[in-house]
C-alpha cells in the first residue's frame, strides 16, 4: 500500500492492477497465491483453508449421487491444476483443457501434423520475408490475411495464385516458386523410402514430417529460396513484379495454411503430394522398410501400422491346425457368434482398462468380485445383474449397493459396502475421538458398531476399508446402509461427507 499511495501515473495504476490480482487468487485459495506444491496437499486441508473448494466439495457430490457432470472455468491454469488435484482426490473423473493443452488426435489425411510441421511454415516465413526486401507491403499484407481478405488458394507448377479483396476492388495476387527438377525429386523420394516412419504417412496419405527438414529429405528444400521467390500482382504495383499488399497477403496465408495443409508448398514446387506418396510407393514395392519406431511418447500409431504391413513381402503361412475339434463343412451353417451389442461393450470396456493401464491410476484391491462391480458400474452394467448374482451368490440389492460404492470408491468402495475391513479397537476409539473433537455441536452419540462408526441419530456411519481410508455411508431402510461420496483418509472429512449426503438423501421407509 505504500508503493500505491507514493508513485503515480501508469506505474501507479500496475501496483492497484497486481494488488486486485493477488486479492483475486487469495480469495480462490491461498494455495494458489503462495504457490504451494500440491503433490502431498491433503484434499481435507486445501476444503477447509478455501470455501470455494469446499463448495465444489459439496456440489460435486451432490452431482454424483445425481449421476450428473459439470463444467468448471477458471481464470489460472495453477487454480485448474488446484481444482484438478481436489477433484481426483475425492475420486472424481477430471479433464483439465488449458491453452497448453495438445490435441489428442492431432493431424488430417494428406496435412500431417501441425506441431511436427512448424519448421516448414516457419522457414517459409523466413524466406518470404527476406523476398519482401523490406517493403511496406509485408505489414499492410499482414494486416489483410488477418481479416480475411486471401480467398480460395490455388497452386500449380511454379506458382500460387488466390484472390485477394482490397478496398475497391478484388486483385488475382500471385507468388512464383522455382520448380524442383525430376533428379531433386528422385532423390527426395529415395530418402523417404529408407525412412519406415515416412513410408508409413505416405501409404496412409500423410505427408512426413521429415520433408519439413532438408537434411533428413536428403539435401532437398521444399522451402525456396528467398531469391527464387518472384511476385505479381492484377494492381498497378504488381504489375511491375515488384511485391504487393496484396501478393503480401497471400504470402502470409501460406505461411499460416502450411502447418495444416503442406501439400499446398508440394504442389508449386512440381509435384502433388499423392504423386510423391505413388513414387516412394514404388520405390518400396516388394522391400520390408523395417520396423516403425515410435514417437517420443514411446506411441506407434495403428493407423501407420496397418499401412505399412500393405506393403511388406508376403509371408508364409504356417501349417497349423489350430482347431482339432470342430469338422465344419462349406455347406454347414456357421455358428452363432457374439452379439454387436456384446462386442462393442467388451471393446469399450477393453478400451477403458487398457487407458486405466496407461495412466496408471487402477485400484486395489483387484480381485474377481472387483471385476464384476467394475462391469456392473458401467452405464449398461445392470444389464448383467442376474448373471452377477448367480456368479457370485451375493442378493441382487446387495450387489446393486456395492456397485455404488465401487461408483464412489473403485473396488475398495465395494469391498466396503459389502463389510467393514476388520481393525484394531484402538483405531476406531482414535476415529472416534477426532470426530467428536471436529463437531461443533454433538447432538448424536458416535458407538463403535463392529468395525464401524455409527451415529444412529444423524444416520450416517463411516467404515475402513481394505485400502486405508474411511468410506462414508448412509441409513436407507432399517438396518441397511447405501454408500456415499467422499471417501477420505481422514475420517473427520468422511463423517462430514456422510452428513452431506444424508441432508440430501432423505431416509427410505
Amino acid at each position: 500500500m505504500h508503493k500505491i499511495t507514493t508513485s503515480s501515473g501508469i506505474a501507479r495504476r500496475g501496483l492497484v492492477v497486481q494488488l486486485l490480482q493477488a486479492l483475486r487468487q487469495i480469495c480462490n485459495t491461498p494455495t494458489l497465491y503462495l504457490k504451494e506444491p500440491l503433490h502431498d496437499a491433503d484434499p481435507a486441508a486445501l476444503a477447509r483453508r478455501s470455501g470455494k473448494l469446499a463448495a465444489l466439495d459439496d456440489l460435486t457430490a451432490t452431482l454424483a449421487d445425481r449421476g450428473e457432470a459439470a463444467l468448471v472455468f477458471t481464470g489460472y491454469v495453477q487454480m485448474g491444476r488446484i481444482l484438478e488435484h481436489q477433484l481426483r482426490a475425492r475420486g472424481r473423473s477430471v479433464r483439465f483443457l488449458h491453452g497448453g493443452t495438445r490435441p489428442r488426435h492431432p493431424g488430417n489425411p494428406m496435412t500431417g501434423t501441425a506441431r511436427s510441421l512448424a519448421p516448414l511454415a516457419g522457414a517459409w516465413k523466413q524466406a518470404f520475408h527476406l523476398a519482401t526486401n523490406g517493403s511496406g507491403s509485408y505489414g499492410k499484407g499482414l494486416n489483410l490475411a488477418r481479416n480475411g481478405a486471401v480467398a480460395q488458394i490455388q497452386t500449380q507448377p511454379g506458382r500460387i495464385t488466390a484472390p485477394v479483396a482490397a478496398k475497391k476492388a478484388t486483385h488475382q495476387a500471385a507468388i512464383h516458386l522455382p520448380e524442383l527438377t525430376a533428379t531433386q525429386w528422385n532423390t527426395l523420394a529415395a530418402k523417404l523410402a529408407d525412412d519406415p516412419q515416412a513410408v508409413a504417412d505416405l501409404v496412409a496419405n500423410r505427408i512426413p514430417a521429415t520433408i519439413a527438414d532438408s537434411g533428413h529429405a536428403g539435401g532437398i528444400s521444399i522451402t525456396p529460396p528467398s531469391d527464387g521467390i518472384t511476385f505479381s500482382c492484377s494492381c498497378p504495383t504488381g504489375r511491375t513484379h515488384r511485391v504487393c499488399d496484396h501478393s503480401a497477403a497471400l504470402g502470409h496465408a501460406v505461411a499460416e495454411r502450411l502447418a495444416t495443409t503442406p501439400s499446398l508448398l508440394l504442389g508449386a514446387r512440381g509435384m502433388t503430394a499423392r504423386s510423391l506418396a505413388a513414387h516412394v510407393r514404388d520405390l518400396v514395392d516388394g522391400a520390408d522398410p523395417g520396423p516403425l519406431p515410435a514417437d517420443t511418447n514411446g506411441t506407434v500409431r495403428a493407423a501407420q501400422l496397418y499401412s505399412l504391413a500393405a506393403h511388406r513381402p508376403p509371408q508364409t503361412a504356417p501349417d497349423l491346425d489350430l482347431d482339432t475339434v470342430t469338422t465344419l463343412t462349406y455347406t454347414d451353417p456357421p455358428l452363432p457368434g457374439i452379439r454387436a451389442q456384446e462386442l462393442a461393450r467388451m471393446t469399450a470396456d477393453a478400451a477403458a482398462r487398457a487407458r486405466t493401464l496407461l495412466t496408471d491410476t487402477t485400484a486395489a484391491p483387484h480381485d474377481e468380485l472387483a471385476d464384476i462391480l467394475r462391469i456392473l458400474a458401467s452405464p449398461d452394467g445392470t444389464d448383467y445383474l442376474a448373471a452377477s448374482q448367480r456368479a457370485t451368490g451375493i442378493p441382487e440389492a446387495t450387489l446393486r449397493a456395492m456397485m455404488i460404492g465401487y461408483r464412489h470408491g473403485g473396488p475398495a468402495g465395494a469391498h466396503a459396502t459389502l463389510a467393514a475391513t476388520p481393525t484394531i479397537t484402538d483405531v476406531l476409539k482414535q476415529a472416534r475421538e477426532a470426530l467428536n473433537s471436529s463437531r461443533a455441536v454433538g447432538l448424536g452419540t458416535i458407538t463403535i458398531d463392529g468395525d464401524a462408526l455409527t451415529d444412529t441419530t444423524a444416520g450416517v456411519q463411516i467404515r475402513p476399508g481394505p485400502d486405508g481410508r474411511w468410506y462414508p455411508f448412509t441409513a436407507w431402510r432399517a438396518g441397511e446402509w447405501r454408500p456415499a461420496p467422499g471417501p477420505c483418509d481422514d475420517p473427520a472429512e468422511a463423517f462430514r461427507a456422510a452428513r452431506r449426503a444424508r441432508a440430501a438423501r432423505p431416509l427410505r421407509r
